[in-house]
């Protein structure tokens, strides 16, 4: 019991002689992990309420947590908002990751009070020429950093106005956990912190719909606009993560193009009338590590699903429309990748799955089986 005291006192009097400095590192570390938010303005899809008779309201959602989100609020967008409110209109919460985010504030916060106190035990306050050329290394590194976004964003922000003259759409989705603090510092912009989501959509989904979204049909060969900007030298960078082609004259062409213009991109969806089998094999070529895949694609047959095969990173796949009679290769590609998390099958797919195959889908652990 002896040696316990003492190991005790040992580890604990550091703490007790820089105990002021530990409470302002976990009133910062605490409080910012548990209270930095970020607002994401009309976030969720227009809710149409047959109540009102053809409103439609839109949401803006409030993102809580460092470096984990661990809450998720929605708030009608035309209502005030009271970020600080934690407890209303909660979406999704966590305890989990809050208590790993107070945990990263405790270990933070306990690294910076023993190095104080280590160092404070050998040189008292006086400061070294090597720390001092450390501590400017580090805060260049930072500053070098976020001028490197900035100007990674300065080029995106050129190029994207030029597609977006050609009909392009792109909206930010979400912060990285490490640009947050930039952000939050102010050395970055909102628009250097985000990740983008790239559309193209040319589809009607009738007329009370496309009169809510103000949606205008484009004139453009979307096929011709995807071999231009492949063969364009200019690049998006790695920010923009999901991408979506929307338009039934999609075809193989420009599948392939679109393949080689955008290879990063870790969520794709694809939906047109005319794109063959083939154009999957291509995905799964041009797009090793895309995460989430959404295919609408009439002529897509159950033995083309197998060019799906090569993609070990697919966490979901969501099947909007192909041979209703795929079931058999649905469940091979299932079995095939052992990662994915997540499918999705429209109602004419999944009405034609057998029982057996429905069973065996619904029994691979860590699978969820949609329609």
């Amino acid at each position: 019991m002896t040696k316990l005291r003492k190991w005790i006192l040992f580890a604990l009097a550091p703490l007790w002689r820089c105990k002021w400095l530990l409470l302002v590192c976990l009133l910062i570390t605490v409080g910012y992990g548990a209270g930095t938010f970020l607002t994401v303005a009309n976030a969720s899809v227009t809710v149409y309420t047959p109540a009102s008779l053809g409103t439609f309201i839109s949401y803006t959602e409030i993102h809580y947590g460092w470096p984990l989100e661990y809450e998720v609020r929605q708030v009608d967008s035309s209502l005030p908002l009271h970020r600080w409110k934690l407890w209303a209109n909660v979406q999704s919460f966590s305890g989990l990751k809050l208590a790993a985010n107070a945990l990263v504030a405790l270990l933070t916060s306990l690294l910076i009070t023993y190095a104080t106190a280590w160092r404070r035990a050998r040189w008292g306050w006086q400061f070294q020429l090597k720390e001092l050329v450390a501590l400017v290394a580090l805060i260049a590194a930072v500053l070098a950093y976020a001028a490197h976004l900035r100007s990674v964003d300065l080029a995106d922000q050129r190029y994207l106005a030029d597609l977006q003259k050609r009909g392009w759409v792109a909206k930010r989705i979400h912060i990285p956990w490490q640009r947050r603090p930039f952000r939050d510092l102010g050395l970055i912009s909102e628009n250097a912190a985000h990740q983008y989501w790239l559309t193209w959509e040319n589809r009607s989904q009738g007329a009370f719909i496309d009169q809510a979204l103000q949606f205008e049909p484009k004139s453009a060969d979307v096929n011709q606009l995807l071999a231009e900007q492949a063969r364009d030298p200019r690049r998006l960078s790695s920010r923009f993560i999901a991408a979506t082609v929307n338009d039934p004259q999609l075809h193989g062409s420009g599948v392939e193009a679109f393949l080689n213009w955008t290879p990063s991109v870790s969520y794709l969806t694809l939906r047109g009338d005319q794109i063959p089998g083939s154009s999957l094999a291509q995905i799964g070529q041009h797009c090793p590590h895309v995460k989430s895949l959404g295919i609408d694609m009439p002529l897509v047959q159950g033995p083309d699903l197998r060019g799906l095969e090569s993609l070990h990173h697919l966490e979901s796949l969501l099947i909007f429309n192909c041979d209703p009679d795929a079931g058999p290769e649905i469940v091979r590609l299932a079995e095939r990748l052992p990662q994915l998390e997540l499918i999705y099958l429209s109602g004419a797919v999944y009405a034609e799955l057998t029982p057996a195959e429905i069973a065996t889908l619904r029994s691979r652990r860590g699978l969820l089986l949609t329609q």
